[in-house]
């Protein structure tokens, strides 16, 4: 479809798992399966239907609370490498992705443009 992911993945994703492994994520639109995603730090847990609902509420509250830690994926900086490796990586993911879609999909720009303004 030619969109990017919104609010603030493009940002938020390499925090969590670092650029070199989100980019690919964010440009292919993969979808991650909830043990991958529990194993890279992108959820916290992981429950069968039955227990989503209890779980998402004992979490909730202890949020509320302030009995359980929050993450601020926006402020984390110890995943993303420093900024030049950073631009690095994102202008070789650039060459790949205009190789690959032969200059005909304006997402790939785009989403290297979010990432990188949230460097």
């Amino acid at each position: 479809l030619g969109i990017i992911p919104g609010l603030g993945g493009t940002q938020r994703l390499p925090r969590l798992i670092g650029l070199k492994e989100a980019i690919p994520i964010i440009l292919q639109s993969k979808t991650i399966k909830a043990p991958q995603a529990l194993k890279a730090g992108l959820v916290d847990k992981v429950v069968k239907g039955p227990e989503l609902l209890p779980t998402a509420i004992a979490v909730a509250t202890a949020l509320a609370e302030g009995k359980a830690p929050r993450r601020k994926a926006l402020y984390l900086t110890d995943k993303i490498g420093s900024i030049p490796d950073g631009k690095r990586a994102i202008e070789q993911a650039r060459v790949d992705a205009q190789k690959k879609s032969k200059g005909n999909l304006p997402h790939p720009d785009g989403a290297l443009d979010a990432i990188q303004a949230g460097l």
